[in-house]
């Protein structure tokens, strides 16, 4: 690990990070400040105690109240239940394994999806696939994202169910799928 320090004081690995990931502000080599679309882009993150006495997460400061679009995540009451896994079997995490939870999984190489290949450059860095555990029916499905994935050998056109110890492909790795919630083990 490589740590460096930002110009805010913030520790990062800059082999996995070309710019700091606390404070997203990427500048260029000559010192000025500049991100995509030559604006600057900065979140800071700050907690706060919500109306149920939750600390939450939120971004968006200096943002006029007629732009506002607050993000809130809980980070007392997770509910975050895991419903199955992707099991790397092949390519450059091999053995590693990915969580599954309700709702709509994007996977690609940002740390802001929500299942995250660092090391197989020829995934797409946002939304390559999605993976989707549907509570209601109790079915997982694959859709297509960005890039090509297959399943079982068959390229992915739009969304397919998947199932037990089905796999994956993306990029140079292999998944194997691995349900937890399945016939009578649900979460209630």
């Amino acid at each position: 690990m490589a740590l460096v320090k930002c110009e805010h004081g913030h520790y990062f690995d800059d082999r996995r990070f070309d710019y700091c990931p606390y404070c997203r502000e990427l500048e260029t080599s000559d010192g000025d400040e500049n991100s995509i679309g030559e604006m600057k882009t900065q979140y800071k993150p700050k907690l706060i105690e919500n109306d149920e006495g939750s600390l939450t997460e939120f971004y968006g400061e200096n943002v006029g109240e007629e732009e506002k679009t607050i993000s809130i995540f809980s980070l007392r009451e997770n509910n975050l239940l895991t419903a199955g896994w992707l099991v790397c079997v092949e390519g450059p995490e091999k053995g590693k394994s990915y969580a599954i939870f309700p709702g709509r999984n994007f996977a690609g190489r940002s740390d802001y999806m929500d299942i995250v290949f660092y090391d197989d450059r020829e995934i797409s860095r946002d939304r390559h696939f999605s993976v989707v555990y549907d509570p209601k029916s109790g079915k997982f499905f694959a859709v297509e994202g960005g890039g090509m994935t297959y399943i079982n050998g068959e390229l992915i056109c739009g969304q397919r169910e998947i199932f037990e110890n089905d796999m994956l492909e993306a990029g140079k790795s292999s998944f194997c799928f691995v349900p937890f919630c399945k016939g009578d083990r649900i979460w209630k």
